[in-house]
C-alpha cells in the first residue's frame, strides 16, 4: 500500500523569483534571517524529485559547520525522513561519506571544503554553496566545472552575506567589472548578468542572477528578531547584516586584499585634488612643536607645487 507524503513550502517573493530563475549560476544573499539556506535546500530538493538519479552537493567551508546548520535545515525542515528511511532510501554519515539518497536514486551529499580534491574528478548535476563568503573563488570555480552529469540541470546555487567591497561574490553578481561585456541589469529582486566572465577567460561560464534577501521580508522569523536581535547590533554590523550593505569593515583583517584592490581601482578613476611634495626643515618644526626649539622663521614646512600630468 502506497503512502502519500505532502511537502509544502510557501516561498517569500524573492525566494519564489529565485526558484523560477533559469540562470545557470544563482546567488541569494543580503541580510541575516533572509531565508537563504532554506531557499537553497528547497531548490535542491525540488531538483532531486524532478530528476531521478541526480547527484547533488551541498557545501560549506567546514564539514562541521554544514552538519550543524545546512544539513539540519535540509533534513529537519525540507525532506521528510520517510523519503530516505531504510528500505525506501538510504543514508550514511561515516567513513568520509555524508549523504542521503531518496527512493528515486537521487543522492544529496553534505561536504566540507577543507580538502575538496576528491570532488574535482566527479560528475555533478547540482551544487549548492552555503555561506559562500567563507569559500575561496577558485574552489567554487573548480566545482562548477564538475557540473556535467548527463540529463541533469547542471546549475550552481550560492548563498551568502555581504563581505568587504571588492569581494569576488560582489564582482560576480552585483558590480560591473572590466571582464564584463555588459553591465548587470537591475531586476525587481536584484541583478542579472547575461554573461559571467572570469578575468582572462576566452568564454563566459554562463549567465548569473542575484536575488537580495531581506530579513524584514521574512514573515517566518520569531518576534523581535529584526528589531531587537539585528537592530541591536553595532552600527557596522547592522548595516552589513540587516541592510545587506557591502562596506569595508576595519578589524576584520589587517589587510583585506580584495577591498584594497577595489579602492585602488576607484582611486585611479578619480582626478587628484592636488599634487606636490613636502618641503621645509622638518626637524626644526618638530622641535618647536614639542617645545624643544624656537619657531622656525625660515624654511617653514610647506607643500611645493608638483609637476606632470596629475598636477592641478
Amino acid at each position: 500500500m502506497s503512502t502519500e507524503i505532502l511537502s509544502v513550502f510557501d516561498p517569500l517573493p524573492p525566494q519564489k523569483a529565485f526558484m523560477l530563475s533559469s540562470a545557470k549560476i544563482r546567488g541569494y544573499g543580503g541580510a541575516m534571517g533572509g531565508g537563504k539556506s532554506r531557499t537553497g535546500c528547497e531548490q535542491i530538493f525540488d531538483y532531486a524529485l524532478d530528476y531521478p538519479g541526480l547527484v547533488a552537493v551541498i557545501a560549506r567551508q567546514a564539514h562541521t559547520s554544514i552538519v550543524e546548520t545546512t544539513k539540519k535545515t535540509m533534513l529537519g525542515q525540507v525532506i521528510d525522513p520517510r523519503l530516505w528511511a531504510p528500505g525506501v532510501g538510504r543514508s550514511r554519515a561515516s567513513g568520509g561519506e555524508d549523504y542521503v539518497q531518496l527512493w528515486n536514486g537521487s543522492r544529496i551529499h553534505f561536504i566540507g571544503l577543507e580538502d575538496p580534491l576528491r570532488w574535482y574528478s566527479s560528475e555533478l548535476g547540482m551544487v549548492f554553496f552555503d555561506e559562500c563568503q567563507e569559500i575561496e573563488e577558485d574552489t567554487v570555480l573548480r566545482l562548477i566545472t564538475r557540473l556535467r552529469q548527463p540529463g541533469m540541470p547542471n546549475k550552481a546555487i550560492l548563498t551568502f552575506n555581504p563581505g568587504n567591497p571588492g569581494h569576488w561574490l560582489q564582482k560576480w553578481f552585483i558590480a560591473s567589472t572590466e571582464s564584463d561585456k555588459e553591465p548587470p541589469e537591475r531586476t525587481s529582486h536584484g541583478f542579472y548578468k547575461k554573461e559571467l566572465w572570469m578575468t582572462g577567460a576566452t568564454a563566459p561560464i554562463g549567465d548569473c542572477e542575484f536575488f537580495f534577501a531581506k530579513a524584514t521580508d521574512n514573515i517566518h522569523l520569531p518576534p523581535g528578531y529584526v528589531d531587537e536581535t539585528l537592530g541591536g547590533m553595532k552600527e557596522w554590523m547592522r548595516r552589513r547584516y540587516l541592510e545587506g550593505l557591502w562596506e569595508f569593515i576595519s578589524g576584520q583583517c589587517f589587510f583585506d586584499v580584495d577591498a584594497l584592490r577595489e579602492y585602488e581601482e576607484r582611486a585611479r578613476s578619480v582626478q587628484p585634488l592636488l599634487s606636490g611634495s613636502l618641503a621645509g626643515d622638518v626637524q626644526a618644526d618638530i622641535a618647536h612643536r614639542i617645545k624643544k626649539g624656537p619657531k622656525p622663521k625660515d624654511d617653514k614646512i610647506r607643500v611645493v607645487r608638483g609637476s606632470g600630468p596629475l598636477t592641478i
